[in-house]
């Protein structure tokens, strides 16, 4: 057994306690927090199933012997991958046959048991892959009967209990399945599977595949959270109700008779001219043609606004984010008020208006 420092670029020489597993080949290794286990396959005479474990922080070497002793027969050239607590091992070769069982041990409880698969299983095979991505196996390739390789991609859900063949690739032509392989490596990085290299009869590749196992979403399909909300546009009237006067995502607070009013100035602007012209900086206002490079409140995040009583200030606002306008007891005397106030100034204007006429 070597070991190799990735932080130094340096094989590691220790000294092993326990007792290792005996010569072997096509066996399979996979890490478990800080353990290490082994399924062995054959060792040049006999085909193999005993599982070892190697401790990583104690360094010692040990059998695991299961409790009900049902474990997988003999195989080598199988494949295998861990789900959680779960080690999986699949397919593989028994000196006579290829193989495409499934079986599960606990690595909490130490328990073998095969896997009652729902529905098919993927062809017979050995040399093929397993990698967990996401809580699921995903298998690639393989070897089946008289050398005959396969390119084909199955998931395997340990929730249903079933295997699923991956053939719904959206651009075949432009995108084309790996050649058909055995014997080669896939590795999981971030969500992206890299398949190198493997053979078929006496074809060694050195070819490399990349599957991003992260799909674009499937917008034909609406999730049921945004089915049960309804039409995007109820969706969209609802959310622009719920941000009235609501602090989140606010940039801009309008303080009227001293109290404030938070406000959003994406909303607002496609509702009112003016205050998106109050908004905009130094711009001008296409449909008002007024320069609005004066307005310091472009630039000011708490606007205070004069000569409006709060009741009424947030009715406008509230028409504008609802389309809606409550004339309550109270709103009706205010919007009277201000009328009879600005009915007395436009006489008054008049008046003056009037009198400057008859003096030139």
């Amino acid at each position: 057994m070597h070991i190799l420092d990735l932080l130094h670029f340096k094989w590691l020489n220790y000294d092993f306690t326990g007792e290792p597993p005996g010569p072997c080949n096509m066996h399979t290794a996979d890490a478990y927090e800080d353990k290490i286990y082994v399924f062995r396959g054959g060792d040049g005479r006999d085909y193999l199933n005993d599982l070892h474990e190697l401790n990583t922080s104690t360094l010692h070497w040990r059998s695991v012997q299961d409790i009900t002793g049902m474990r997988p027969p003999p195989r080598a050239n199988h494949s295998s991958s861990i789900i959680k607590d779960n080690l999986y091992i699949f397919g593989g070769w028994d000196g006579s046959k290829r193989l495409n069982d499934l079986f599960v041990f606990s690595l909490t409880q130490f328990i073998w048991s095969q896997v009652q698969v729902v529905g098919e299983s993927p062809a017979p095979r050995a040399g093929m892959e397993l990698c967990n991505v996401n809580d699921q196996l995903y298998l690639f390739g393989g070897s089946g009967p008289h050398a005959f390789c396969f390119n084909d991609l199955y998931t395997f859900d340990p929730i249903s209990s079933s295997w699923e063949h991956c053939n719904n690739f959206r651009d075949p032509e432009l995108n084309p399945n790996p050649k058909a392989r055995a014997g080669h490596s896939m590795t999981l990085v971030d969500c992206k599977l890299y398949i190198i290299g493997g053979s078929y009869g006496q074809d060694y590749l050195k070819d490399i595949y990349i599957l991003d196992t992260d799909p674009c979403p499937d917008f034909t399909k609406p999730s049921p959270e945004l089915v049960s909300q309804g039409p995007a546009r109820d969706r969209l009237f609802k959310g622009l109700h719920a941000m009235l006067n609501n602090p989140e995502f606010s940039d801009v607070t309008f303080v009227v008779e001293g109290q404030h009013f938070y406000g959003h100035k994406v909303i607002i602007s496609q509702l009112s001219e003016k205050l998106s012209a109050m908004f905009a900086g130094g711009s001008s206002s296409p449909t008002l043609s007024l320069p609005t490079q004066g307005f310091r409140e472009a630039k000011q995040h708490e606007i205070v606004i004069d000569n409006i009583s709060y009741p009424i200030f947030q009715q406008i606002m509230s028409y504008l984010y609802t389309g809606q306008f409550v004339l309550t007891d109270f709103v009706e005397r205010q919007l009277k008020k201000h009328l009879q106030v600005n009915s007395q100034q436009l006489r008054a204007g008049d008046q003056r208006q009037g009198q400057h006429l008859l003096q030139n």
